[in-house]
């Protein structure tokens, strides 16, 4: 099975959205749906295809906030949250980054595996990252896949993306999830989706992911 961690998705993303300024058609899109004053990211009207639907918030003030996208096919959300951890560190190496991703895959895998889904698990993992003036810019990255049940009793074939990080005192997740596609047009829909959000948020991404490289490489 081709993983699509060792291609488009994996640099490209990371790499032209840090790196280069953002395109007309992402910089010029309406007016944010939403801000978030504390970190200054904004949520776009559209992420790649999936348009925004609402900001879900929890009770419980360490689990933050979501912002949910959809189209007829695709479902996805960016979640900004702490777990309770007082300024988490930028990256991917904190006790507390790890205890989040933990439980993360934990929620994520058993999702999957309770009706409507099925045969949920994964599929592929990556640590994407890209180096810049000393800098570097970390996430870590799982690929999953399931068999849902349709309200129409037929089957789908899911495919699912965990995006994880840390920065600006918070932890960072994306989930995107595709159903009858295959993995490449998977991996090329997922790449826009990201893209298109941290070009949207090019200053504040900056700020958010890229802490020093300390591997001397």
């Amino acid at each position: 099975m081709k993983n699509p961690f060792r291609h488009a998705l994996l640099y490209a993303t990371l790499s032209a959205s840090l790196m280069t300024p953002a395109s007309p058609a992402v910089a010029q899109q309406d007016a944010p749906a939403h801000v978030d004053l504390a970190t200054g990211l904004r949520f776009p009207p559209y992420l790649a295809r999936l348009r925004f639907q609402e900001i879900r918030t929890f009770p419980d003030k360490k689990l933050g906030y979501c912002a949910l996208y959809s189209s007829a096919v695709a479902t996805g959300q960016v979640c900004v949250y702490d777990l309770g951890y007082d300024k988490l560190p930028t990256g991917i190496d904190s006790p507390g980054f790890k205890e989040a991703l933990r439980i993360a895959m934990e929620g994520f895998v058993y999702s999957l595996n309770n009706p409507p889904y099925a045969k949920g698990q994964v599929i592929g993992e990556g640590t994407p990252s890209v180096k810049a003036d000393g800098k570097i810019a970390r996430a870590e990255m799982r690929l999953l896949s399931s068999e849902l049940t349709q309200s129409d009793q037929s089957l789908a074939q899911g495919t699912h993306l965990l995006l994880m990080t840390g920065g600006l005192g918070k932890i960072l997740k994306l989930n995107y999830s595709q159903r009858n596609v295959t993995q490449e047009v998977f991996s090329a829909d997922a790449e826009r989706l990201i893209e298109d959000f941290v070009r949207y948020n090019e200053a504040a991404m900056k700020t958010l992911l890229l802490e020093p490289d300390k591997s001397g490489d």
